[in-house]
């Protein structure tokens, strides 16, 4: 497969569905290596159910020149619990950001990336917040070039059901 190059990044749209299957299937692949590959019809399932006006995340892709999908991003605009003051209340969850690792080292995150930081100007939005796994160094020193911080003393918890 040869390498495509990054041509442009734009909000997921319905007809999209199957070129976002191959970036689920990847990051499946990445995020639970042992286990066997969802079936294509239920990871299609799965992108329709994300595109859904009723769920509140927007899919991003990044598009290489060639068509396909190279990258993609999750994101939910979200209202402070905590903060009351107006100009704190639109806050930004990062819920995942994922490159076919045949085509990292091409700036595919860092576009995606400021895709989220231009949609969290266009909203209005005071932060955006996200998880990184705490041995991942690169991705830790790739999110440091943007500005973003490590928050001491917050753990990410989860109970599996």
């Amino acid at each position: 497969m040869s390498q495509s190059k990054l041509s442009h990044v734009a909000l997921a749209q319905p007809s999209d569905i199957a070129a976002l299957e191959p970036l689920f299937q990847a990051l499946y692949a990445h995020e639970t290596p042992n286990a066997a590959a969802p079936d294509d019809a239920t990871c299609a399932r799965h992108i329709k159910r994300l595109l859904d006006e009723e769920t509140p995340h927007d899919l991003i892709i990044a598009w290489g020149t060639d068509g396909r999908s190279l990258g993609l991003v999750a994101v939910a605009r979200v209202t402070s619990i905590s903060d009351p003051r107006p100009d704190n209340w639109t806050q930004i969850d990062l819920k995942e950001l994922f490159v076919l690792p045949e085509a990292r080292g091409q700036n595919i995150g860092r576009a995606l990336m400021e895709w989220v930081q231009a949609y969290a100007n266009r909203t209005g939005a005071c932060r955006i917040d996200w998880h990184v796994k705490s041995d991942n160094a690169d991705g830790i020193r790739f999110y440091e070039r943007f500005g973003a911080k490590v928050v001491h003393g917050r753990l990410s918890m989860r109970k599996m059901l």
